[in-house]
């Protein structure tokens, strides 16, 4: 992160489940670790990019958007809420 905050002024980071459960099913990473890594990334960003959004489906099976939030707020990072079906 360090070597990238030169470079970047703002990110955004696709959270979409509050579990790792909900993640794995919603998100098929090919990855063992995914979710505990992009939870861990997303606590890292807001500590060298400025501007850091992340977001989170509502709508989803099994996803809890009030904890998505939580989580995202606990890492001083905006909430993106989004909802299942709505462009934009």
């Amino acid at each position: 992160m360090p070597e990238l905050a030169p470079y970047v002024d703002s990110l955004s980071i696709s959270l979409n489940a509050d579990t790792e459960a909900a993640y794995l099913q919603h998100c098929r990473p090919k990855l063992k670790g995914s979710y505990q890594a992009v939870n861990e990334f997303i606590k890292l960003a807001p500590q060298f990019i400025s501007q850091v959004s992340v977001s989170a489906i509502d709508g989803l099976e099994g996803v809890n958007i009030e904890r998505c939030k939580l989580i995202v707020n606990q890492a001083n990072a905006n909430f993106k809420h989004r909802i299942l079906g709505a462009l934009g």
